[in-house]
């Protein structure tokens, strides 16, 4: 869970994510699906489809990236910041 905490931290801050976005986009990045994610988050669906929304607004401006590829650039970034952990 370290490492995280250590990944949308910065995101929430580059990209001015919610604290709940940040944690949802986490969870995208390590591959969850929408139902795992409102589970996870005590959430529903639909809500978790909000955050989504939000997160892909948010972040498109500060990213090359548009909707159909996010779910695949967060999880770059977060092998990438593994990578560096484990190094």
């Amino acid at each position: 869970m370290s490492s995280l905490v250590t990944f949308f931290r910065p995101l929430k801050k580059q990209a001015s994510l919610s604290t709940k976005e940040a944690e949802v986009a986490g969870l995208i990045a390590q591959g969850w699906d929408n139902a795992e994610i409102a589970r996870r988050l005590f959430i529903s669906d639909k809500t978790v489809g909000h955050h989504i929304n939000s997160i892909y607004y948010k972040m498109r401006d500060k990213f090359d990236c548009d909707n159909r590829n996010m779910r695949s650039y967060l999880g770059t970034l977060y092998r990438e910041l593994l990578k560096k952990e484990a190094e």
